[in-house]
């Protein structure tokens, strides 16, 4: 079950898995790369938005791994605790599988990432606004220099920091000076991250349902042992009175 590995990252029962044709399973697995793929890109774009801001490699990492994490926790949480409704019988179960689909939460949160994310994620394919960024640099070191002097303060303070900063929010107020071009990046990301949402609703759909309907009948499953426990449990306590007798009735115990 080491291919399924994979699958139980998202939050899938390898029990359940193990019960699909190898069809299905393929599916699923394909789903669950790609949804993984997008938790990666989110992760990289949270990382490249934390080095504009701040120094030092460690922000970062530290960022892009939480990111990571955290959007593939989501899913993990979503697949293993969401599902089809359960229906009174197996047969209206049955039902609700075959008009089940997955929980849009996923898409939704990773949608709103993707628009934020891709902001500052699209800044690397814009580099003909490096000499716009650097004469702003070059003016605010300017200003800083005047102003030391005024001052009287050392002009090599907070010199560093502009000389090592990467201006995010200016770099953002020159792209959108090109709406379209900044549009078209920022649907070019968001449609990447989407495409396991895509992928879970129309491709890989009755892959989805069959896991489902694995998952409603071992529910049924433990109904009817739990419900058993419960009469075992209901007749020794009843059995303690001496007025107590036991009917059979239909296979089931009554008095």
């Amino acid at each position: 079950m080491q291919r399924e590995r994979i699958l139980t990252t998202i939050g899938y029962d390898t029990a359940l898995v193990a019960e699909l044709s190898e069809k299905d399973r393929s599916s699923l697995r394909g789903a669950a790369v790609s949804w993984l793929v997008a938790c990666v890109v989110l992760g990289v774009a949270a990382g490249y938005a934390a080095h504009l801001v701040l120094t030092g490699t460690a922000a970062p990492v530290i960022g892009g791994i939480t990111v990571t994490l955290l959007t593939a926790n989501l899913l993990r949480v979503i697949t293993a605790g969401g599902g089809s409704k359960l229906g009174a019988t197996l047969a209206e179960s049955e039902e609700e599988c075959r008009r089940y689909r997955p929980s849009l939460i996923p898409a939704l949160v990773f949608g709103v990432l993707a628009v934020i994310l891709a902001q500052p994620a699209q800044i690397p394919f814009w580099s003909e606004l490096e000499p716009q960024v650097e004469q702003h640099r070059q003016e605010l070191i300017e200003q800083h220099n005047v102003a030391a002097m005024e001052l009287g303060t050392n002009a090599d303070y907070y010199r560093a920091e502009l000389e090592a900063a990467g201006f995010p929010i200016f770099r953002l107020k020159l792209i959108w000076k090109d709406p379209k071009r900044a549009v078209r990046l920022t649907f070019i990301i968001l449609f990447l991250v989407l495409t396991p949402a895509f992928w879970s609703q129309i491709f890989s759909i009755d892959s989805v349902r069959a896991y489902e309907l694995e998952r409603a009948k071992r529910k049924h499953e433990a109904v009817l042992v739990l419900d058993g426990e419960m009469r075992q449990e209901v007749s020794e306590l009843l059995g303690h009175w001496p007025t107590y007798a036991r009917v059979a009735t239909s296979g089931r115990e009554s008095t």
